[in-house]
This record gives C-alpha cells, structure tokens and sequence, in this order.
C-alpha cells in the first residue's frame, strides 16, 4: 500500500513538472509562426472605453501589428493619432493592436485624460511581453495573415509605404529592429567568453535601431566598460570630460564656433532636427579586463580622437574666472535649518535651503548664463540659504557679500577640454 501511494505522488509531480513545462514561453523570432496559444490566450482588451476578455482568434487570417506601448513612454503616446489613421485606411487587411503591461485599474486612469486610441489594446498583458521579448518602445511586430513573424520595427517605421508592402507579402519597407543587451560588449556574439576579454570596442554612426539612446556601466566579472548609444558627438566628449576633469562643469569644454558646425543642430526644428540627429548620432563602446580599468579614460580619449575628426585634449589653461572666497575677518551669516531643498532648475523661485555651495556654483557653472567660470576657494563645508534672484555679476555679488562670500574676476589655471577640427578634416 505504501509503495503504491508513493508511485501515485511521484505520478502527480511528473505530470505537474509537465504540464509547467507546456507553458514555458518561448520567445518568437522573425521567421517563426505563432503557436497556437497566441490565438487562444484570455487576455484583457480594451476597446474603446470597454475592457473584456477575448482572444486574438477574431484577428486570424489578417495581418497584424502588435504595437507594445507604455503609459510613460511619450513616444509610444505621442503616436497614437499616426496608428489610428493607418488603422482606418489599411481596415480591410490589417489590424494594429496595443500591448501594455498595466493592469485595468491604471489604464483606465491613464484614459481619463487621454483620448480613445481608435484600435483595440490588451492591458495587464503577462504573455505577449514574453512571446515578443523586447527592450525599447514604441516595439513592433509584424505578423502577416499566415501567422508568420515578418519583422520587428521601432514606431517610427509603422507607415504607409511599410504597411503597404507588408499586405502585399513583400519585403517589408523598414528597418528592422534587434534590440541589445547594454550591460555586455556592444553587438558582440552570445558565444564571447567575456571573462578572458581584455579589450574590445565598437564606433558607429548614424541613428541605430534596437539599442536607445543613453550611456550605460558594462560591468560583467572581470569586464568593465561603458557604451554610449545614439548620441551625439559633443555629449560623448561631455560625458568623458565629466570622467577626467575634477570640478567638471560644461563651461570647460571648449568648441570655437568654426570647428562646432558640425557638433550642434542650431535653429533647425520639426522633421529636418530629427533628420539632423538620425545622421550625427553616434554609437561608442569600448570594454577593458578590470585589471586595466585605470586605462579606460585615456583608452576613451584616444579612440575618440582616432574615429571622430577632432583633436580632443584634455589640459591645463590659465582661464578667466569668478573667484569666490570668504571675506576677511568675517564668518559666513547662514541660517540653514530644516529639510534640504533645491530649486534654482526651476524657472522661478529658485532657492536653497539647507544646501551645500557646491550646488549654487554648479548650477551656475552649467547654465548658459554668460558667466565666466566660477571657482570655489571659499573652503566652507557648513550648508547655505540661498535666493538666486539674478544671474548678472553685480548682484550676485552683492548677494553673496550679504552671507560673507566675496566673488571677484581672477584668472586661475583650470583643467579644460579643447576640441577642435583635425587638419584635412
């Protein structure tokens, strides 16, 4: 009897650990059909104001879009009006269907104050997230009438042109998109043992699909490095000057105006700054053994000086400045009390309270407020109240004087980042 009750429970785990193993999601790639599943899942989906359960069964046999979005993803938002359209003029062969994550409960909040999306979306979705893996949104994916997963695209690339050669079984008319993994070495194969790698780094141009736009640690056993991604040229220099220069502020990288018409968008607006930014963004990655970590800087600094068309240094120049010091034979007047607050980004009441100095003088260091730079040699380590009420050197100083600070022009030898054209660029 007992070896009897023994098998039966044995029996019911195996079939157990089965029956789990059948709902193991695996992720789809392009190519591959939708299992069955996607069309017999429960989901949640709200159509209009109304959110039931359904399954994507009604849509088979049409072609498909599932356009993953997020209440927090502006982009994703800010496309909406675009996909209903399209929604309207491909209605006979197409269907575009939202996916987000959040439950009804906030969606339907978030829709208090957002126009209906003019097409169905799935809410609290746990499966779709998992069939379709993904970093970035807006994501796309196209599935053609057969069920087949023709393509993977940002928002940008959900267009008439796209859609039309997609309902045709053409190639679709897009880029595509294949999203990465920041926190390894940059396009690098599943298959790189990177716990014997000691240098590796990648430099591109132009806007890349699947890998957004930020700078990112690439810290991995024995590994570390950093990736800069769809940037533009002058916030890399900005971040690696930020990573050498101690009291780093952007007043000390220097770009004379003839070497930065290619650094900055200036005036242009609308669809010609987007076009401006897809084609001066760059991708830079650079991964070293973390026994050489003490090299990354200078191994940052000198690829982007052998890739980008500028000589970029790092150097000492005497510079003009605005000098704060103590005044003589006086203590600082601060009344810091309470709770620190900082508000001088904000356009007005800028104020500190129970703040460090060091804020006030790099704030003013980083605005573009036509201040030289400010240099700190007042030595005070207590906290301020401060009212920032002009940023005109006569009142500043005024102010300041009226806590015991001085603030005098001067000229100070400080470290810099110059840029400027290579010869023959």
């Amino acid at each position: 009897m007992i070896k009897k009750i023994t098998i039966t429970i044995v029996m019911a785990v195996l079939c157990l650990n089965f029956s789990l193993s059948a709902q193991e999601v695996v992720p789809l790639k392009i190519g591959d059909k939708v299992p069955e599943r996607f069309w017999t899942e429960k989901l949640q989906v709200r159509n209009g104001s109304v959110t039931s359960e359904q399954t994507l069964a009604v849509y088979k046999g049409k072609a498909i879009i599932l356009d993953f979005w997020s209440t927090h993803c502006s982009p994703c938002i800010k496309a909406f009006p675009k996909l209903a359209q399209l929604q309207v003029r491909f209605a006979n062969d197409l269907r575009i269907i939202g996916i987000e994550q959040v439950e009804k409960e906030k969606i339907d909040a978030f829709f208090m104050k957002q126009a209906p999306l003019g097409f169905p979306t799935v809410v609290g979705d746990k499966y779709l997230n998992k069939l379709f893996k993904h970093v970035y949104i807006p994501h796309e994916v196209w599935i053609d009438a057969k069920g087949i997963v023709t393509g993977f695209t940002n928002g940008d690339e959900v267009n008439d042109s796209s859609i039309a050669s997609f309902i045709a079984g053409d190639k679709i008319k897009a880029e595509m998109k294949i999203d990465q993994d920041l926190s390894k070495p940059l396009y690098a194969s599943e298959a790189l043992p990177v716990n014997r790698l000691l240098y590796y780094s990648i430099w591109l141009k132009g806007h890349l699909e699947g890998v957004g736009a930020s700078n990112r640690e690439i810290d991995l056993p024995g590994t570390y490095g950093i990736t800069w991604s769809n940037q533009p040229l002058v916030f890399i220099m900005q971040s690696i000057a930020r990573r050498q220069i101690k009291d780093y502020s952007g007043k000390r990288v220097m770009i004379s105006s003839a070497d930065s018409l290619d650094l900055f968008y200036g005036k242009l607006k609308g669809e010609a700054r987007k076009s401006w930014f897809h084609s001066h963004e760059y991708t830079m990655s650079i991964t070293m053994s973390k026994r050489d970590t003490m090299l990354l800087s200078k191994k940052m600094l000198q690829l982007l000086n052998d890739q980008c068309g500028y000589s970029v240094r790092v150097e000492k120049r005497l510079m003009p400045c605005l000098v704060m010091t103590k005044l003589k034979g006086e203590s600082p007047t601060l009344k810091a009390d309470g709770a620190m607050v900082n508000t001088l980004a904000q356009v007005n009441e800028k104020k500190l309270r129970n703040a460090r100095l060091f804020y006030l003088t790099a704030y003013l260091n980083e605005e573009n407020n036509g201040l030289p730079i400010i240099v700190d040699e007042t030595g005070w380590k207590g906290k301020i109240d401060f009212d920032l009420t002009s940023s005109r050197v006569q009142d500043l100083q005024k102010q300041l004087r009226e806590i015991g600070f001085s603030l005098e022009p001067a000229e100070r030898e400080l470290e810099v980042m110059t840029v400027a054209r290579q010869e023959g660029e």
